[in-house]
């Protein structure tokens, strides 16, 4: 199904379903999308406790994983240790890559 790629950081969480209708990924639950409006999708979303963070930010979180392994030498199973896992804020700790 298609996303919206460049718009809301929401989508990042929904795709389109048949209907046309935005269907979370999450659970799986049919939400209006007036005039392309997602403030019922982001609404939704705090009901899952998602952080609804820019590509860009992700995106920068996987660059600085991806230094600090290249500079330290370090095996990449690092980033499942939880003292690695602590170096960043709660917000972050759920867009570091993951070996799972």
């Amino acid at each position: 199904m298609p996303r919206f790629p460049g718009r809301s950081a929401v989508w990042q969480f929904f795709t389109v379903d048949p209907s046309g209708k935005a269907q979370c990924n999450t659970c799986g639950l049919l939400v209006s999308r007036t005039r392309g409006n997602t403030k019922a999708m982001a609404t939704h979303m705090i009901s899952h406790n998602q952080a609804l963070s820019s590509k860009k930010d992700v995106e920068d979180i996987e660059k600085r994983v991806a230094r600090f392994l290249a500079s330290t030498n370090t095996a990449a199973n690092v980033v499942e240790n939880n003292s690695f896992r602590d170096l960043f804020s709660k917000e972050d700790q759920a867009h570091l890559p993951s070996r799972k």
